[in-house]
């Protein structure tokens, strides 16, 4: 099978979308095995002790049934392990056995990634089948977001479609680190998470201001233009 790789800033959906494609395939029983750089070089210290836990791993996946492995932050994966005395990297190992298609493989990285991987291994995106999420606009994250408040589990209750066009606001112009819909969906949870914590049975803007300023650091006051 042709391995994947998702190209999307945090927070544009690239593990929901993962989640949901594979609850189309239908099977319950696939499951997702997470390994990055840092898991495969942990306790290896030489090049032959990398190349044996690569071939252990591809091994095991090979034998195992329905199961997909996903590496995170893609471009440092395929560049770990690269060194003045070894030039040989993760990915030089790796990628053979990838392209063989010996075992379902997802990768997941940012733009920026993908513009690293186009200047220094143009070839390697070939073997690839690339899927590109775009963020979502304030309107339609918005409209996401309530989605998700509505079917989530209580408590609290469901929050006022006021405080969520707030929340939206809160998100865009304060928690950039990540893209629509996920900033936004992040701040209701934390929000939801504090409400819980306080026995809280709905939110007020109050709360949402309390809730943006520990995250953020800004103080209440930039934050409440009713001051």
């Amino acid at each position: 099978c042709r391995p994947v790789l998702i190209v999307g800033p945090a927070g544009s959906g690239r593990r929901t979308l993962i989640r949901s494609t594979l609850r189309t395939l239908g099977s319950p029983q696939w499951r997702i095995w997470e390994a990055g750089q840092l898991e495969l070089m942990a306790g290896q210290s030489y090049l032959g002790q990398i190349e044996e836990k690569v071939r252990q791993v591809v091994h095991e996946l090979t034998r195992a049934k329905q199961i997909v492995w996903l590496a995170p932050s893609f471009e440092a994966f395929l560049f770990a392990g690269r060194h003045s005395m070894n030039p040989t990297s993760l990915g030089d190992l790796l990628l053979p056995m990838l392209s063989e298609g010996q075992f379902p493989f997802l990768a997941v990285t940012e733009p920026s990634g993908v513009d690293l991987l186009m200047r220094t291994k143009p070839a390697l995106l070939n073997l690839f089948e690339v899927v590109r999420l775009e963020p979502l606009s304030e309107k339609a994250g918005l409209a996401l977001a309530r989605s998700w408040d509505r079917q989530r589990p209580g408590p609290p209750e469901p929050f006022h479609d006021s405080l969520l066009t707030e929340a939206s606001h809160f998100a865009q112009q304060y928690l950039g680190d990540h893209a629509s819909p996920g900033s936004l969906i992040m701040l209701l949870k934390q929000l939801q998470r504090n409400l819980v914590r306080t026995g809280s049975s709905q939110a007020t803007l109050d709360d949402l201001i309390t809730c943006v300023a520990t995250q953020t650091g800004l103080p209440k006051s930039i934050l409440d233009d009713r001051e």
